[in-house]
């Protein structure tokens, strides 16, 4: 008579662990993650905050000193200072950032920019901040201040939102007073 409480024989599964389960294990891992984030980023993450990462992905972009991605966070079309445009602005920062400076330092400040969404328009936002920008032409040479005014350049930035990303609309350029 075989005793089933006693360990001796050998049981079968159903499962067995071979590498395509690890596969498709690992591919339904990534597959819920990438899914996670879409949900988080759609439904849970503020319009306020994703223009907080538009302005830092500019700045992240000027301090790799790559103009084509911060020219990506510029609307079609984008008005600045002096009714510059988006393809001047991309010649403007290829100039600077490629030709003239090898290392670039960008400050944004507050830490937490003040973000306001429209309230008659969801599509439309306003932000100020300071940013202080400071370029080396060589490594080793001294850092040159871009906005030499005391404490930076203050920017008002209207921002829209295009197929479900915000870009800058329109930059003015502030006193640099307070």
């Amino acid at each position: 008579m075989r005793d089933d409480l006693a360990g001796g024989g050998r049981r079968t599964s159903g499962f067995r662990f071979t590498p395509r389960t690890a596969l498709a294990a690992l591919l339904a891992f990534f597959a819920l993650y990438l899914l996670a984030g879409w949900t988080y980023n759609r439904f849970f993450k503020s319009d306020e905050t994703k223009i907080r990462e538009t302005i830092a992905e500019a700045a992240q972009a000027a301090r790799e000193r790559h103009p084509a991605r911060v020219t990506n966070t510029l609307a079609e079309d984008f008005r600045g200072p002096g009714g510059l445009d988006r393809e001047t602005a991309y010649r403007v920062f290829s100039m600077g950032l490629m030709n003239l400076y090898r290392v670039v330092a960008v400050e944004i400040t507050p830490a937490t920019v003040p973000v306001e969404v429209s309230a008659v328009d969801p599509t439309k936002a306003t932000a100020r901040f300071r940013m202080v920008l400071r370029g080396r032409a060589t490594d080793d040479s001294p850092w040159e201040d871009l906005n030499p005014r005391a404490g930076g350049t203050e920017f008002r930035c209207t921002f829209r939102k295009i197929d479900g990303e915000w870009k800058f609309s329109t930059v003015e350029v502030g006193s640099g007073e307070r």
